[in-house]
């Protein structure tokens, strides 16, 4: 369930990031648990990562320039934040998101919602004008959603 009253406009830093990347559709994602699956194998290595700035992770999802479908394959990246730049892991990827404006949303719940809370998202962009195909998003998943809590809050970030 996203939180109508809790949307804000948002400068962020530039985000440094650790992580994995895969592939897929959501269709192929949904199917084959990939993000779940990388999100598992980065919890793991993570205390392994130095620098680490918090222990939440994020979620970038890039997007290519084409009629969005639930088949259309994407970039996701799972990672954590680091202070800098790094040596890394030979699996592991780097990615950098760039400073910016972006609208922030609140989905409150189970994770296994979010896909409603993504249809209210893109409803409240094209009714308040924010309609333009956006390159990426990118979730910020609080340390309480990744110990297992079923009832927590995942932030999306919207670039604008």
């Amino acid at each position: 369930m996203m939180l109508l009253d809790d949307i804000e406009i948002v400068m962020k830093p530039e985000i440094k990031l650790v992580g994995y990347q895969a592939q897929a559709s959501l269709n192929e994602d949904i199917q084959g648990n990939i993000v779940r699956n990388l999100r598992a194998k980065l919890k793991l290595d993570a205390p392994h990562v130095p620098n680490m700035k918090d222990a939440g992770m994020y979620l970038i999802q890039i997007y290519p320039d084409v009629e969005w479908t639930p088949d259309v394959v994407f970039t996701h990246i799972v990672a954590i934040e680091v202070q800098e730049s790094q040596q890394i892991a030979e699996q592991m990827i780097t990615h950098t998101v760039p400073a910016g404006r972006f609208i922030r949303f609140i989905h409150a719940g189970s994770e296994a919602e979010i896909d409603e809370t993504y249809h209210a998202v893109n409803d409240w962009l094209v009714n308040n004008g924010y309609d333009e195909p956006r390159a990426f998003d990118m979730e910020h998943w609080a340390e309480a959603m990744l110990s297992g809590e079923e009832e927590t809050q995942i932030q999306i970030y919207v670039p604008i």
